[in-house]
Order: structure tokens, then C-alpha cells, then sequence
């Protein structure tokens, strides 16, 4: 919900903006991700410190404030002052709410709870997409409202979550430690992340320069996008279990295949396609990498590690759109579809080599 949930009001937004690059209307979306980043990794210090539930509360607070702070924005600059805010919460939060799963279960269950984490997230994107596109056709500040769920997981949080204790001196310094290994992880959460988020930042741009539906159907799209990711995440362990050491290639594999339909298409069923097989493939890839992470990282470390991971992952969605622009723009590209193309290609060629690699890996391992 950090970012996306207002994706569907994009268009509106930057109907409102006139005089607004693109790529300024973009930062909307991504601004908060460049914000996730340090806060991410000042809450695995903090929790340290002052333990899990006092950092998640504190972030929860400023994540409310400026999720729905927006609305009494009247100029861009207000704006992304208050999506800033708003990564400074979700930085604090997302790290303790990946590392509670990690302390509190282990093997089978935990592949299932965090892919039931990751499909509560897409739960509230579905929702968040079902309202934002339509409130904000009326007003794009109305879009910002959706942030005050954030209220329930406060009071669901103070009532619930047990009270820990803060880790001594010594504890500390044991705990930040974690196997080298797990920075690779760290950067595939990067590369992955960089990719994904081309749907929520470009879609409905690209929608409205490709002439395809009305302003609502962008909604319709990110719901598709949500709903897929939703699946992905129930069904998770299932499909871990069958594919085992290849679930993360079978994910990359499915968002290559999403970005191949989305550079084809040219009318709204295509777009819909694309977007699920997309935010499928992310329902599988997203919780795969913490489910590698904290299973080479000790009780102690999770926290730090998990951090790091949190800031590859917003870093990677705050740097896409300018990724991808200097790509266009060494290739000569113009068009919103070139990220789509652009994105095919690399993740096809990533999935044939990943693949390789794992069969060379598994022939040294039986011979």
C-alpha cells in the first residue's frame, strides 16, 4: 500500500499538474521508496533498541499521517512532501512486520505465512484499486482516503501484538551479522523489483497515450495485477513444494511472459493479461527471496538483513522509471510501450540464463 494503492489515480493527478513532467507525476508513486530506504535500515537499529512493537507502532503513526496528509495538498510540491512522510513509516514497518513471520514460525508454515503476508498486501491493493480509480475521477485527492485502513492495523496492533524486550549490548553486535551469501539475494530483490513496478508507475499512462478504455479502466487493471498477486501468494507453498529449487526461476519466467503480452498490447483485455501474469509472478517472487533470506540468516540477524532487503526492494522501485529512461534513451526509444519491450527482453534472457545455471549447479551436484 506504500506506493501503489494511488496508482490508478495517476492520469487524474497529472490532469491536475499540467505544467508536470511525467516523470514528475511518476515520483508520486516512487518518491516514497527513496524514503523506505534509510528509514528501513534506522528500524532494524531501532528495534535493537526499543523492540519490535514500539518501532512497528511509531511507524504505523507516520505512515497514517502521511498517507492521508495529501488530501489537504494543493500544489505538486505539497504533495510529494507527504508521500515522503509516508515512506518514513513504511520504512520502519516493513522490516519488524517481515521479521515477526521470521521469528515466530519456521519451515513449511513459514513459507505459508509469509505468502499469506504477501497476499494480505495484494488484498489491500485489490480494495485500494476498487475504490481509488473512481473517487478519484471525482477528486484525486479523495485517492489518499484509502490510507486510513492504516487506523485499523494500529488498534489491531496495540491490542494484539506482545510487548518485547530490547536486545543487550552484546546481543546487538551478535546479531549483525549474516551470511555473505544473502546480499546476492538482496540484489535479486533489487533487479526483480526494478522490473515489477514498471506496471503500477506505467500503466496508466500508458493507457491514456495508447487510447485504450476510459480513465476507470486503469483500476480494472491494477485490480487484475492485485487479485493475480493475491493468488500467487495463497497458493505459494503449494507451489514451492512442486517446483522447489526452481520457484524463483518459474517467477521470473511468469513476469517475462507478462511484459511480452503488455509490449503487444493494443487493447484492454491484453493490458488486464499482462498485468496479472505480472503481479502473479511478483506474488510468487517477492516472498520467495524473504523465505531465502531469513532461511540463511539466525534468529538475531533477521531484523538487519531484512532491512537491507526492504531497502533493495524500494530502492529498485524508486529507480525503475530512471532506469528504464536511460535505456530509452541510449536506444533511441520514446513511448511508455518501450519499457514494456525493454523489460521483456532482459527478463526472458534472465530466466533462459537463471535456468541454465541452475541445471549446471544441479548436474555438479549429482556427478
Amino acid at each position: 500500500m506504500a506506493s501503489a494503492a494511488v496508482s490508478p489515480a495517476l492520469a487524474n493527478i497529472s490532469n491536475a499538474f499540467p505544467g508536470a513532467s511525467i516523470n514528475l507525476i511518476k515520483t508520486v508513486l516512487t518518491l516514497p521508496s527513496l524514503f523506505i530506504i534509510p528509514f528501513s535500515i534506522i528500524s532494524g537499529h531501532l528495534v535493537h533498541k526499543f523492540g519490535n512493537k514500539r518501532v512497528l507502532i511509531t511507524g504505523i503513526l507516520i505512515y497514517l499521517f502521511g498517507g492521508v496528509a495529501p488530501v489537504f495538498a494543493d500544489s505538486i510540491a505539497e504533495l510529494l512532501i507527504f508521500r515522503a512522510i509516508l515512506g518514513c513509516g513504511c520504512g520502519l514497518i516493513m522490516p519488524v512486520s517481515q521479521a515477526l513471520i521470521a521469528i515466530n514460525y519456521e519451515g513449511t508454515l513459514r513459507t505459508k505465512i509469509t505468502g499469506y503476508s504477501g497476499a494480505a498486501s495484494y488484498l489491500m491493493g485489490v480494495i485500494a484499486s476498487f475504490v481509488v480509480a473512481p473517487v478519484s475521477s471525482i477528486d484525486w485527492h479523495y485517492s489518499f482516503y484509502i490510507y486510513l485502513i492504516a487506523i485499523v492495523v494500529l488498534v489491531l496492533n496495540i491490542i494484539s501484538l506482545p510487548a518485547d524486550k530490547p536486545e543487550r549490548n552484546d546481543e546487538v553486535k551478535h546479531s549483525k551479522k549474516f551470511p555473505g551469501v544473502v546480499w546476492w539475494i538482496i540484489a535479486g530483490m533489487f533487479l526483480v523489483n526494478v522490473a515489477f513496478y514498471a506496471v503500477p508507475a506505467n500503466v496508466a499512462l500508458f493507457m491514456k497515450e495508447q487510447h485504450i478504455g476510459v480513465a476507470q479502466s486503469a483500476g480494472t487493471v491494477i485490480s487484475a495485477f492485485m487479485i493475480s498477486g493475491f493468488i500467487a501468494g495463497v497458493i505459494l507453498s503449494y507451489i514451492q513444494r512442486f517446483l522447489k529449487r526452481y520457484t524463483v526461476v518459474f517467477g521470473v519466467g511468469v513476469m517475462a511472459l507478462g511484459y511480452v503480452i503488455l509490449s503487444l498490447s493494443y487493447n484492454l483485455f491484453f493490458v488486464i493479461a499482462g498485468a496479472a501474469f505480472v503481479g502473479f509472478s511478483f506474488g510468487v517472487l517477492f516472498p520467495s527471496f524473504i523465505i531465502l533470506i531469513t532461511g540463511k540468516c539466525s534468529t538475531n540477524s533477521c531484523v538487519l538483513a531484512l532491512s537491507f532487503s526492504s531497502c533493495a526492494q524500494f530502492l529498485g522501485q524508486f529507480a525503475s522509471p530512471y532506469i528504464l529512461q536511460l535505456i530509452k534513451t541510449v536506444f533511441g526509444l520514446k513511448s511508455l510501450r518501450s519499457d514494456f519491450i525493454i523489460l521483456a527482453v532482459c527478463l526472458t534472457t534472465a530466466t533462459v540464463a537463471y535456468a541454465g545455471i541452475k541445471q549446471v549447479m544441479k548436474y555438479k551436484l549429482t556427478h
